[in-house]
């Protein structure tokens, strides 16, 4: 696993941004399950101004279990304050006071904290809290492994919140810094204008089952400016995608095990594609 986040840089920015790490807390996580989870029936998880909403933190139904969602009905509630344990027990007692019609016994309930937690008391506070079909504690550990195994939230976090460049981007990120090469800026309109069949085909082409598609244009830049201006328009690809820059940090990449995800090398290939 690559360590590029790390549970003392979260919490430390988290205790110096806590107001903004609050808002952010629930979208990161949101994220996290949406780049994690291929079988999401439904979630609700507000973040930034709309965080004073009534109700759980957040609320996922999920299919199938992955290594950090389980299967069925979960609640989460999400603290960045110093005192986690304080405010997990409060959390916890209160929504198992008034589940709001949720089933304890059928339902996990999850408090994820930036601050980090000793292994012996998450699994304490684990094995004594039994009214829900499940309780976890992630503590900013466990939040930086989830992290770190999902490139697309990784990226994202170091660009939005570590304002941090690494060796792979989002693809929002690898546009805005492709298109400000020129003054003013390239244009989406310059790479897709009158090429809907274009796009069609290779939209086509990234849905079927070939691990690798190849883009030839007249020129690199029309190449890339196609292929990032395509992917753009999908919130699928928007949200997961990333682009690598380099060989090394595709094989790192490569390492995690990733699956069922779509990356852009943006470097001169010379070497095998495994995407298997």
């Amino acid at each position: 696993m690559m360590e590029i986040i790390t549970a003392k840089k979260l919490d430390s920015l988290s205790t110096e941004k806590q107001r903004e790490f609050e808002g952010l807390l629930p979208l990161l996580v949101k994220k996290l399950i949406f780049n994690s989870c291929t079988a999401i029936d439904s979630i609700r998880m507000p973040h930034g101004e709309d965080i004073w909403a009534t109700g759980f933190d957040g609320f996922v139904h999920c299919a199938e279990q992955t290594t950090y969602v389980p299967s069925g009905y979960s609640v989460w509630e999400f603290g960045t304050s110093k005192n986690a344990v304080q405010k997990a027990n409060d959390d916890y007692d209160k929504r198992s006071l008034n589940p709001l019609g949720v089933s304890k016994k059928e339902t996990s309930f999850y408090s994820v904290s930036t601050k980090v937690w000793a292994f012996s008391k998450i699994a304490k506070w684990e094995n004594e809290h039994t009214e829900w079909k499940q309780a976890k504690i992630y503590d900013a550990s466990v939040l930086c492994d989830w992290v770190n195994s999902q490139p697309a939230v990784c990226a994202w976090l170091m660009e939005t919140v570590f304002s941090e460049e690494i060796e792979f981007s989002t693809l929002e990120y690898a546009w805005n810094r492709f298109s400000r090469k020129t003054s003013p800026c390239l244009s989406h309109l310059l790479f897709l204008g009158g090429r809907d069949e274009e796009v069609s085909h290779f939209m086509n082409c990234l849905h079927s089952s070939s691990p690798v598609v190849r883009v030839k244009a007249p020129s690199y830049t029309e190449a890339a400016g196609f292929v990032l201006c395509a992917m753009m328009q999908d919130p699928i690809y928007k949200e997961t995608c990333i682009v690598i820059n380099n060989p090394s940090t595709y094989r790192a990449i490569m390492r995690l095990g990733v699956k069922n995800k779509t990356i852009i090398l943006n470097y001169p290939c010379n070497h095998d594609v495994d995407m298997e």
